[in-house]
């Protein structure tokens, strides 16, 4: 296993859950919140729900950086609330 994303809504625990799952396993963390784009955090922090065509592009970071993982043989704990 190369990688393993943990997902759920805002405020779940997505975070606490991941950092302990890659502590444990001695894996890498991700936070997927920090591959926002600056648009998309812009519209978060002004209230403003992301549409799925806001999401495409930060999914697609996400996916790189775990592609990453894979090629350096560095296994990765993500979290993600896609």
């Amino acid at each position: 296993m190369d990688a393993i994303v943990v997902m759920g809504v805002a405020g779940c625990g997505k975070t606490s859950v991941g950092e302990e799952l890659a502590r444990r396993l001695g894996w890498q963390f991700l936070e997927g919140d920090g591959f926002h784009p600056p648009e998309n955090i812009a519209k978060m922090s002004a209230g403003i729900p992301l549409q799925d065509e806001d999401r495409w592009g930060w999914l697609d970071t996400i996916a790189a950086h775990i592609v990453l993982a894979k090629e350096a043989k560095a296994p990765v704990v993500v979290s993600c609330s896609g």
